[in-house]
């Protein structure tokens, strides 16, 4: 057992080792009424017809076992350089989109969770259960992803090749160099430097969180810095601590590669949580509102660190939005500032407000309208109050 699940062979074939193992036990069972009704070397024929069809199930798995990660990736060589690979490659190594819940290196096979479900997509370096792979028969994000994990780096040309090889590679498909040296997933960075402080006229160490240096040194200039004496560069995130890595460790859960201390927060959090990932869409408009978090987060954490930034008009503009999307199964985000303006006229009004206040008073937290193949989630807003039937006739 303990070999089994060091090399992966269960979690690889689940369904033919279950399919195996029930039929064993079926033929096992008959071993009395075989004897007893004298079809005894029948019973013993069938057995070893079962146990030579278990062998034959199991014989695939063993040779994906005993091949190096080159050998089992070979057979794709001639695809990587088309333009939708390239994308999809872009996707495992590049903008963050995946998160997966367990990677075996050893076996070379993972298991992901899907952007839009809770279904859980199994994948080894030959295949993946996800519908891009079953569609298109190609590799997939997520088997482009373990390849990464498992040290094999793709280039340019179609090639595949071990890390060693390819640290000299000019040609490999790598992360933007600006992201490189400072392992971390968050959608904001952090700046260490130095500048004089204009009421003091003296000399001030600085360590300001921003989404870009421009935007950094703006705001220090708005807060009584002297531009031209400003030097700031960014620097990293604080490494996870050893009580993180202890927590995921325990609960099984895969630790990446380049991660913070702030980003491991956010993914404990979602592993506690059973959070579903955030929408894409709402990360880009959360990161436009300059709202700071990991690529890292879940879907409820996602809602509460925007509702927590968001002044009072913008929560009532964002409310619109939800019920909107709610209603048109689209976010329509355009409608931000709009609904903004609209703010003045039922922030003012008790109806709206005395129903409103279960999300806007201090402490509270609204978490939108969260639907998954039409079963509620339990963290899901409520529609039967008189704020959500105002907010639609609003829209309407």
């Amino acid at each position: 057992m303990k070999y089994i699940k060091e090399h992966g062979y269960l979690y690889i074939t689940t369904k033919r080792f279950i399919i195996s193992l029930f039929l064993i036990v079926f033929f096992v069972s008959s071993i009395p009424s075989a004897i007893k009704s004298g079809s005894f070397f029948y019973f013993i024929g069938c057995m070893l017809f079962i146990v030579i069809f278990c062998i034959l199930l199991c014989i695939p798995e063993y040779l994906y076992s005993k091949k190096s990660s080159e050998e089992l990736w070979k057979n794709w060589n001639e695809c990587h350089s088309s333009q939708k690979q390239k994308e999809r490659i872009k996707k495992a190594l590049v903008t963050n989109e995946l998160i997966p819940i367990k990677i075996n290196t050893t076996a070379r096979c993972g298991k992901f969770a899907s952007q839009t479900s809770k279904t859980r997509y199994r994948t080894t370096l030959r295949s993946c259960t996800c519908p891009d792979f079953k569609k298109q028969k190609l590799p997939c994000k997520h088997m482009y992803y373990l390849a990464n994990q498992c040290n094999l780096r793709i280039s340019n040309t179609g090639s595949i090749t071990s890390l060693s090889a390819s640290l000299n590679d000019n040609n490999a498909f790598q992360e933007p160099a600006q992201y490189m040296p400072f392992n971390d997933n968050m959608n904001y960075m952090l700046f260490d430097g130095e500048g004089i402080y204009r009421p003091t006229n003296r000399k001030r160490k600085i360590h300001i969180e921003s989404f870009s240096e421009q935007e950094a040194i703006e705001e220090l200039v708005s807060t009584g810095y002297i531009q031209d004496t400003i030097t700031i560069h960014r620097v990293p995130f604080e490494p996870p601590t050893e009580a993180q890595l202890s927590t995921m460790r325990e609960h099984h859960n895969q630790i990446p590669n380049k991660i913070s201390k702030a980003d491991m927060s956010f993914l404990i959090s979602k592993y506690m949580e059973d959070e579903r990932n955030a929408d894409k869409k709402l990360i880009n408009f959360a990161t436009a509102q300059k709202v700071k978090f990991s690529y890292y987060i879940g879907e409820k954490s996602l809602y509460s660190c925007m509702w927590y930034k968001f002044t009072l008009e913008e929560k009532f503009a964002f409310y619109l939005l939800c019920v909107e999307k709610d209603i048109k199964g689209k976010w329509n985000f355009e409608k931000f500032e709009h609904y903004k303006t609209l703010s003045s006229n039922y922030l003012n009004d008790d109806k709206f407000m005395n129903s409103f206040k279960r999300y806007s008073a201090n402490g509270n937290v609204f978490y939108g309208f969260i639907k998954d193949n039409n079963i509620e989630y339990g963290y899901s807003a409520s529609r039967d109050t008189n704020c959500y039937k105002l907010a639609v006739s609003i829209i309407s």
